[in-house]
Parts: C-alpha cells; structure tokens; sequence
C-alpha cells in the first residue's frame, strides 16, 4: 500500500515520455526472473538506470530534497542526512526485490522508482557511488555498482499479499467480530479495535487452530460501498485465492454504512504442493459505492485490488 502525493505526481509529469520504455525494460526483467537469468535481469536494470536514473537525478538536483519528502509517512532512514541529496539510483534496490509482483500495466514506475529511492538504504558494502547521476563519471560508477550489488542479491520472489494490497488505498482496520468455536467450546474471540495503531501490512494474526472448528466473521462496513471477503491458501509467496463473499450475483449488492456482514464455516487442513501446511487468511476487501461490479474479477484475474480499495487480512493455519 502506497500513496503517491500529488506533489510526486506533478514533479514527475515531465518525464511521461519514460514510461514506455520503463515499462518494456522492466518486462523484460521480469520475464528473465522468471527463468532465472540474473544476467539478463542485470542488463535490463542497467538500461533501466540510463533510462530513468539520470532525469530523475537532475530533478532531484533541481529541486533539492523535494523527491526524498514527498511521502511524509515515511522517516528519513537512520544514518541518513536529510540534507544531503541521494541518487535515484538506490531505489533500483527496491525495485527489484519486488520485481515479480510489479503491474507493470497499471502502475506509474517512475512514481515507484521515486518512492523506492526515498526510502532505500544503501548497502554498507559495497557503498553507493556518492553523487547523482548528472554527470557521466557519476552515471558510469552507478551502473557499475548496480551490477555488483544486483549481481549477489538474492533473486526477486512473489509476495501475493503485497501484490494483491500495492495499489490499495489503505488498511481498512480490524474492524470485525471473529470468533472460533471448537465443539461446544469458544476457544478465540476478538472484538473490533475502535482506535487500532498504525498498520500498515493490515493484518490480525488470529493463531494455530484445529480442523473442524468452526470460524465467524463480523464486519462492519466502514462507509456505503461494496464489500468482498477472500479465502487465500498456500505461503507467503503464493496463495490461491477464492471468493467467500459474495457467493452470488444477489449478494453483489451496495451495502449500508454501519452494515454487519456476516458470515461462518469450517475450517479443514490445507497444504501446499510440498506438503507443508499452508497458511490460510479471509481477506476483507471494501470499496466505493460506484464500482462496477466487475471489479472482483478484475481483481481475481490480477492478483490485486483497485486502487480506492481498503484491506484487512485475518492469518491463521489449520493443523490436524
């Protein structure tokens, strides 16, 4: 979950032109990941860097420390002056280890490179090259460091909570009743948090629970709009994922602010294809009113919800 201010947004229009090309370099990329070729990944983040780096740099140089704050929830990483300028060029970092669950179709890199660079730290060794990439001394010396660093960095791996969340508005809060019944014993509980903290991954951990328990979920709808709940299976890398809520074309329907949704079932042992058992979690997902109903398999056929969607995922595994 990010949200690009329009202060970034109005920064980075005059380099529209880059994303293109942003886009295909960053396909490629993907598609040598999936393969398994950090060679060609290597060449592609290097053409990403003399494509996008160097005019980002140049703003950057323009506009002092404008970039590094245009996400004010973020803190300036520790050991970092504020005062002091930095390159672009370390969030190619970030870049890549989500590389895999990058929509390059839907999202603005230019906006996700910026916001990366604002909040990478840079490797202690070997440390970025000081300097931007406004002169060719600097460009050169970046690009050759890219290469080392990315050359003994782990490869990217998927992540589906955070591809499903990226574009997401914000949490929506734990704002659900959940209990678990275990024959005639209820052996979990939790109540809605009026005033829960800052949590930005949207996620309650609920626990280890037995198969045959008997799971219920109460949640409140925070504003007019529509509401989906999701049941995902597998790891934390891949998870299938399956529409609870609504069930039918009847249950697609605007629901009313303050509106209890409800619903029960239960819970059966899944494992992954390794035989390990597989974390599972019921995914609230609330939007606007004036969605088309559409947008839940958009949704599922993406592996991510739109962009005015609020998210809260309920985690828990089911032993035998």
């Amino acid at each position: 979950m990010r949200r690009v201010s329009v202060q970034l947004r109005l920064l980075l229009s005059p380099l529209s032109g880059l994303l293109e090309p942003a886009r295909d370099l960053v396909a490629r990329a993907q598609t040598a990941c999936e393969s398994e070729q950090r060679g060609a990944m290597l060449r592609a983040f290097v053409e990403l860097h003399s494509l996008c780096v160097p005019p980002l740099d140049a703003l950057i140089e323009q506009r002092g420390t404008a970039l590094r704050s245009a996400d004010p929830s973020e803190q300036e990483p520790v050991g970092r002056s504020p005062d002091v300028a930095s390159s672009a060029c370390l969030g190619l970092l970030g870049l890549w280890d989500e590389l895999l669950d990058v929509d390059i179709e839907r999202e603005n890199l230019l906006e996700l490179l910026a916001l990366h660079s604002a909040n990478s730290e840079s490797p202690s060794e070997p440390a970025c090259p000081e300097g931007l990439a406004t002169t060719e001394v600097n460009i050169v010396a970046q690009q050759a460091w890219l290469e080392r660093v990315l050359s003994g960095r782990d490869l990217p791996q998927r992540q589906w909570w955070r591809r499903l969340t990226r574009r997401a508005r914000g949490p929506l809060g734990n704002r659900a009743r959940l209990t678990v019944e275990r024959q005639a014993l209820r052996v979990v509980e939790q109540l809605p948090e009026l005033d829960p903290p800052l949590n930005q991954d949207a996620t309650t951990f609920v626990g280890e629970l037995r198969a045959g328990d008997r799971l219920s979920l109460a949640v409140q709808v925070p504003l007019p709009g529509q509401l989906a709940v999701l049941h995902a299976s597998g790891s934390a890398q891949i998870a299938r994922l399956d529409m609870v809520l609504p069930e039918t074309v009847s249950e697609e329907v605007v629901r009313r602010q303050h509106e209890i949704v409800e619903l029960s079932g239960e819970l059966a042992t899944e494992r992954n294809p390794d035989g390990s058992i597989a974390e599972q979690s019921l995914v609230v997902v609330w939007v606007p009113e004036v969605m088309p109903p559409s947008w839940m398999v958009d949704m599922l056929l993406r592996q991510g919800v739109p962009p005015e969607a609020r998210v809260w995922r309920y985690l828990y595994r089911v032993i035998d």
